[in-house]
């Protein structure tokens, strides 16, 4: 795989995890979980600390048993094969490089323990290093490295033993900002060069957006949701996936004619409503507010009082009282704190939810 980094790689055996349940003691992390993964799809398992993201990433690296269920890759259940024979490498969240082996040892260290041949050891280092851009770093021990320099050593030691299936815990977490959002990109591309499956690790709603073909929404053990990553932002299902992905206003409707719903921040066109509504989010740069002189509130709250304005660089965020909405506006459009202000939903924008 890693002979020839530009070329796009022959596509790998699909994934398949099929009623995957586990236990700590009496809690239980993963509640019957079925999920199906195309070959070289770039997929993020996305949930809050405790969801069972990383619970069930072990599972598949081989790392944990679980209770009941099968993991089935390419056809062949490798549920109880162990880690080292399967077509799958792990990077983890600390990197879990040798301290004492320099970055071309950190990543032979795998193909020697399998008696790789030295020549051909030598051929795919070099080609791992050359793809994730550290060749220049390949005699330097790993406490010299910076942390975007270990990450990509550690991309290097999964990559060059050319799994099917490359798994990654979280592996940007401890970098600051700037070189998570750079990295990001870069992952993104290494991925489409392999053509590989990556699983990805996250809390971070934005990482997950960033990098991924499809999005597996995870809470209590369970998926709440899947899909690409533009449906799930656009259309969650529940008020946890709304809240969780992205920033959302959750408003319990309180009335109903047709499309339009009523709720403590005014009428809503929802486009179409199936089944009984009981709540709609609303994202907030599909909140509209515009300047009003009027002193007093009407009876259905469509009027607000701007309670905070925060600058984000290239939008600002405005809270707006008595119903707590958050709106996202240009800077050159946003109100001042204590402006009286109209309240305006984009139509059809808005989504019902269900849980």
């Amino acid at each position: 795989m890693v002979s020839t980094p530009t070329d796009q790689s022959a596509p790998g055996p699909s994934l398949e995890l099929h009623g995957i349940r586990k236990k700590f003691g009496e809690s239980t992390v993963l509640d019957g979980v079925d999920l199906d993964i195309d070959c070289g799809q770039f997929v993020t398992l996305l949930g809050p600390s405790g969801c069972g993201k990383t619970t069930l990433l072990r599972i598949i690296a081989g790392l944990e048993l679980p209770d009941a269920g099968r993991v089935v890759l390419g056809g062949r259940d490798i549920t109880r094969t162990p880690a080292a024979q399967r077509q799958v490498n792990t990077v983890f969240q600390s990197y879990a490089l040798f301290p004492h082996l320099s970055v071309r040892e950190n990543v032979a260290f795998g193909l020697r323990s399998r008696g790789v041949d030295g020549a051909e050891v030598r051929r795919r280092v070099d080609a791992a290093l050359e793809l994730v851009q550290i060749s220049t770093l390949a005699e330097r021990r790993p406490e010299t490295l910076s942390g975007g320099q270990k990450q990509r050593a550690a991309l290097a030691r999964a990559v060059v033993n050319e799994p099917a299936v490359l798994l990654l815990d979280e592996p940007m977490s401890a970098l600051d900002a700037k070189l998570r959002t750079k990295l990001q990109s870069e992952l993104r591309a290494l991925h489409r060069r392999l053509g590989a499956t990556f699983v990805l690790v996250t809390h971070d709603q934005d990482e997950a957006m960033s990098v991924s073909d499809r999005v597996i929404v995870m809470n209590g053990g369970r998926i709440e949701q899947e899909g690409p990553p533009r449906e799930v932002y656009d259309r969650p299902r529940s008020r946890f996936v709304a809240d969780f992905v992205g920033a959302a206003n959750v408003l319990a409707v309180t009335g109903r004619e047709g499309n339009m719903l009523r709720t403590v921040a005014g009428v809503i066109d929802v486009g179409e409503v199936d089944g009984t509504a009981t709540h709609v989010s609303v994202r907030p740069e599909d909140v509209r507010l515009h300047r009003c002189d009027s002193r007093v509130l009407d009876d259905n709250s469509s009027l607000g009082i701007v309670e905070d304005v925060i600058f984000r660089g290239d939008c600002a965020e405005v809270f707006v009282g008595p119903m707590s909405l958050r709106a996202r506006l240009s800077p050159a459009e946003a109100p001042l704190i204590g402006d009286r202000v109209r309240i305006e939903f984009v139509n059809n924008r808005a989504r019902v939810l269900h849980g």
